[in-house]
């Protein structure tokens, strides 16, 4: 595998939020898409080549000293 980053403002959304990244994954193998996206109700893990995704979460709260 290979290590990148990854630089993006994230939108204001509601806890719980998700973003989905469609990706082609080339390598000395061959190509792979990790591109389906579940339906509503769909689990992820039921695909095959599930897209990434990135969970938004709200953020933590701070404490005043």
């Amino acid at each position: 595998f290979d290590e990148f980053a990854l630089q993006m403002k994230l939108p204001d959304a509601a806890d719980g939020g998700v973003l989905i990244f469609p990706v082609i994954q080339d390598c000395a193998q061959g190509t792979r898409a990790w591109v389906e996206v579940p339906k509503p109700g769909q689990s992820r893990w039921d695909l095959t080549s599930p897209a990434p995704t990135l969970t938004l979460t709200a953020k933590p709260q701070t404490h005043k000293h």
